[in-house]
């Protein structure tokens, strides 16, 4: 192909992306009652788009808010496509990288995938052991403990995890503001477990 015919290929699908998007937000926009922030939302996704590489870490942001968005009136695979599609782009971006990833889990799980949940919590536990941020590693952590804890035949997964995640807590600073709830989190999922087989 010539530099000229990819272009316009190019310029034809990003049109095609514009007209989805204008329609996506004419949809929100006519719903009943509006939804003006979901209509805002996908003009906005559309315009960082459009300004290239230098605008990455909004549009990222901008694609979390759209995937809420289409979370809201359960229209699952255009979340989970815009999720995938950004998750290649928002690993420089560690915050918007989780964000995008626990999205993408409750996607799943919405869709009843609990598989794929399971291996995007557990993705992202690996990757931010890796980094170095214990708080984040523990936030998958739990959410993995908790997909653990709706299979009441698995006890003994289970207890390691929550083990693990007791061990990764030592780790966070005593200062970080989300500790108290990391391990109001941790006591959820064990209570929960517990209620859910009859021990208690």
């Amino acid at each position: 192909m010539s530099v000229e015919s990819d272009e316009l290929l190019g310029s034809v699908v990003l049109d095609q992306a514009a007209l989805l998007l204008l329609e996506a937000a004419e949809f929100f926009r006519t719903h009943n009652p509006p939804k003006y922030k979901a209509a805002i939302k996908c003009v906005r996704y559309h315009g960082m788009k459009e300004a290239g590489s230098s605008y990455v870490s909004y549009r990222v942001e901008i694609a979390c808010l759209l995937a809420e968005a289409y979370l809201q009136i359960k229209a699952l695979e255009p979340a989970k496509q815009l999720l995938r599609q950004e998750s290649a782009h928002s690993r420089d971006f560690p915050v918007s990288h989780a964000r995008i990833l626990f999205l993408l889990a409750e996607t799943h799980a919405l869709m009843n995938d609990w598989n794929n949940a399971s291996e995007i919590v557990d993705a992202g536990a690996l990757q931010f052991g890796q980094l170095g941020d214990p708080a984040l590693e523990c936030y998958f952590r739990l959410s993995s403990a908790m997909i653990v804890s709706m299979d009441l035949n698995r006890e003994e997964e289970l207890t390691k995890r929550i083990t693990e995640v007791s061990n990764k807590l030592e780790a966070v600073s005593a200062d970080n503001p989300c500790l108290d709830y990391m391990k109001a989190y941790c006591y959820v999922v064990q209570i929960c477990f517990f209620i859910s087989t009859g021990q208690m």
